[in-house]
């Protein structure tokens, strides 16, 4: 009896020791190489399908990169790497703070309109881009929030954005100017003015205002968009209605001069004669 309950006795303790030895660590399980790089795709993967649903033009773009790098960040805390890659782990998540904090720069740079904060931000983030590609190709996983991740589009500054608009606008102005006049014919002098037009404000729209101006430089393209559409109806009535042309150059003229490109707003004083001042 007495062998007997100390070897029951013996076996409840081995199983004791066994359990306590399984369970002990309640931390991350070490991570091999092969099942770091693992792990950490699978975070990446994530993270990319996340960033591609946003739109870089929104307002809250830098702020919505920010929580899925966070996000990345939260599921990356969780993995415990073998000793041959901590180091390099370790300086991935750092790189992935650094990003954070640049973020929230660009967010501010942004809300502020400072576009030089913009520039000086936006650098910063390209150049923690490249290191992070640099430490994924180290561990040998794929990029993760590495270059052209987070995309950022810096708009031009105001006096850069009147540059380019007076430069298409004085060519336009130059165009138009160069029109014959056919009293016979006055339907093609409106439709080859509404082509001038409108290539030109093709132009003015492929270019990124300051924040800003976002709003106003809309509403100066909706004005030259109306001016296009009622020179084609002039052309098409013969050219004498012109209350709905001048409201549309009204309105152009307007925003032009509220952004500071005169040559744009030359582009409004036009009537069945020709080009006005």
């Amino acid at each position: 009896m007495m062998r007997s309950g100390r070897r029951g006795v013996g076996s409840m303790l081995a199983a004791v020791l066994l359990l306590t030895a399984a369970c002990g660590d309640d931390g991350p399980k070490v991570l091999s190489a092969d099942d770091l790089v693992t792990e950490i795709n699978g975070v990446c993967r994530t993270a990319d399908r996340a960033l591609g649903d946003l739109e870089s033009d929104d307002d809250h773009y830098f702020d919505d990169a920010s929580d899925t790098l966070q996000a990345a960040l939260d599921a990356l805390a969780k993995l415990k790497p073998a000793k041959d890659a901590k180091a390099d782990f370790e300086d991935l998540v750092a790189n992935f703070g650094d990003q954070q904090d640049t973020l929230a720069d660009l967010a501010k740079a942004f809300d502020d309109d400072d576009h030089d904060a913009l520039d000086d931000a936006g650098d910063d983030l390209e150049s923690l881009q490249e290191a992070s590609d640099e430490l994924t190709d180290s561990l040998g996983s794929h990029s993760c929030f590495g270059t052209d991740s987070i995309v950022v589009e810096l708009g031009l500054s105001q006096d850069e954005l009147i540059d380019e608009m007076n430069r298409a606008c004085s060519a336009a102005k130059r165009e138009l100017d160069g029109l014959e006049i056919d009293v016979a014919d006055l339907s093609k002098f409106f439709g080859d003015a509404a082509d001038t037009i409108m290539d030109t404000r093709n132009v003015l729209a492929a270019l990124e205002p300051p924040a800003s101006l976002t709003k106003t430089y809309a509403e100066l393209l909706d004005g030259l968009d109306k001016m296009v559409a009622a020179l084609r109806e002039i052309a098409e009535n013969g050219g004498y209605d012109f209350e709905t042309f001048d409201s549309a150059a009204a309105i152009t003229k307007a925003k032009a001069t509220e952004i500071g490109a005169d040559a744009c707003a030359t582009l409004s004083g036009m009537d069945s004669s020709g080009l006005g001042s």
